[in-house]
């Protein structure tokens, strides 16, 4: 006899909609520019650029675009599946439930998420593995902080898929009773701090901004016009105008990297939207120079 089985997917919100529109149009953007200043100096370097793009692109198609939507929770007679790909999928059966109840991680802090260690965010939306504030372990399906929590012996798993209501009450037929919070247990006296990005990402932010502001000083300075891609001597009309122009550019781009790990969503969405235009028309200035 087959079992039963009931399907809640999570559906992406708009913003989130907008934010994996804006990253592709910029990645596909960045092909046809990388063929373009490459192809002069070297075919190879060319092909091997816009190869890059296109691996990037199509990770970043299913991550962005395919993985969203097969983000689902399945549940059966006595179980659930948790699948938020490619970061997690959980088979939980009723025995290995220890508490099971619903609340709002504004309202107890110590289940708000706080550090991301594999998954995506994006606004209210979260999927995947996360640390919480009380440090631990959790596996996320949910946009909003309304959730359906199940505590495991290695982690806690916070639930909202589509259909919320409909979600709780089949979880009640067909796995386990909810109960009162345990707020006794939640109450701990060192969160985890909120922090904008991970760490890791800061650090790669942070040496890359001030790497990319120094090749900006060896441009604008010391006139080192071959870091510069694409750079053909005999096309230049005036070496110190583009040293000047570049080399100020390249700094910007550096200034900014170093700053937008403090951007919240919102902010790193403007700042997308903006650079997107100001790079082409950089582009276009110094090939005119």
């Amino acid at each position: 006899m087959t079992t039963m089985v009931t399907t809640y997917p999570l559906s992406v919100p708009q913003e989130a909609n907008w934010f994996s529109l804006i990253t592709m149009l910029v990645i596909l953007a960045m092909g046809p520019l990388v063929w373009w200043q490459k192809r002069g100096s070297s075919r190879v370097a060319a092909i091997i650029g816009v190869s890059v793009i296109a691996f990037v692109s199509v990770l970043l198609f299913y991550l962005l675009l395919v993985a969203p939507r097969l983000t689902e929770v399945t549940i059966g007679d006595g179980q659930l599946i948790v699948n938020t790909p490619p970061y997690a999928r959980l088979d939980i059966g009723r025995p290995d439930i220890l508490a099971a109840y619903v609340v709002d991680w504004r309202d107890v802090e110590a289940l708000a998420p706080a550090l991301r260690t594999g998954g995506t965010a994006i606004g209210d939306y979260r999927t995947g593995n996360f640390q919480l504030r009380n440090g631990a372990a959790a596996v996320i399906m949910a946009t909003g902080s309304r959730v359906l929590v199940l505590q495991l012996a290695d982690r806690f798993v916070l639930l909202a898929p589509d259909n919320f209501d409909a979600f709780l009450q089949e979880i009640e037929q067909r796995v386990i009773i909810l109960g009162s919070p345990p707020l006794a247990d939640l109450v701990v006296n060192d969160l985890v701090k909120t922090p904008g990005l991970p760490p890791l990402a800061r650090i790669i932010f942070l040496v890359a901004g001030l790497l990319i502001i120094f090749l900006g000083y060896l441009v604008r300075f010391k006139k080192m016009l071959f870091l510069l891609s694409g750079y053909d001597e005999r096309k230049v009309k005036d070496k110190d105008a583009l040293a000047h122009f570049a080399g100020n550019f390249v700094m910007l781009i550096g200034v900014t990297m170093v700053t937008v790990q403090f951007f919240n969503f919102r902010g790193m969405m403007i700042y997308s939207v903006i650079m997107m235009p100001v790079t082409v028309y950089a582009i276009y200035r110094m090939n005119k120079l």
